[in-house]
């Protein structure tokens, strides 16, 4: 009987400890998102920004977000494709989105907070919705964002397709400058 007692008594320890554990962990980090995360840091995500419906944004800051994107210089966004796309996988319109940087909670506005309209929509011309090939999109803002840039290697290139359209277009000029005519987005270093 004795032996049985001990047991309960251990088991209903273990069972404490392990509640007060999470409970702690809870406090540290009340809604983990990411397995093994950790809250990000304004200074090191500096060229990170949110992409967000403009209508829902601007009826509640923050409601709008839809993904997460990097400048890649001071007007140009990287994102993902299906980002940009509609539920029939057609590019939306410029003027349905907006991009917010400068903090790192969506719903607060602090005085780093930068919100710009969007300008030009650019997704791959090759971006297949059903296996995520090419998911690879752009965002053009109608003004410069100076809250960072992504951590690229300083010799790169973004390009498109001149087609005339917004379609494929993102950068028709290197950073010197000269025009390009390359078929597909890309950063090469």
């Amino acid at each position: 009987m004795r032996g049985h007692r001990t047991d309960k008594v251990a088991f209903l320890l273990a069972g404490f400890l392990a509640v007060a554990a999470f409970a702690l962990e809870a406090e540290h980090d009340p809604e983990p998102r990411i397995v093994g995360g950790f809250p990000a840091l304004e200074a090191t995500t500096r060229h990170q920004v949110s992409i967000r419906r403009r209508s829902s944004d601007e009826s509640a800051f923050g409601a709008g977000h839809i993904c997460g994107g990097s400048l890649i210089d001071s007007r140009t966004v990287l994102t993902a494709a299906h980002c940009l796309v509609d539920s029939l996988d057609k590019k939306r319109p410029a003027g349905y989105f907006r991009v917010v940087g400068g903090g790192v909670n969506r719903y607060e506005r602090s005085a780093g907070t930068v919100v710009r309209t969007v300008s030009r929509v650019g997704v791959h011309e090759r971006y297949n919705a059903k296996n995520f090939d090419n998911d690879v999109g752009l965002l053009i803002v109608s003004l410069d964002v100076e809250v960072g840039l992504v951590g690229l290697e300083r010799d790169y290139s973004v390009t498109a397709q001149r087609t005339g359209s917004e379609d494929a277009s993102s950068a028709e000029t290197d950073r010197d400058g000269n025009e390009n005519a390359d078929l597909v987005y890309f950063l090469s270093n």
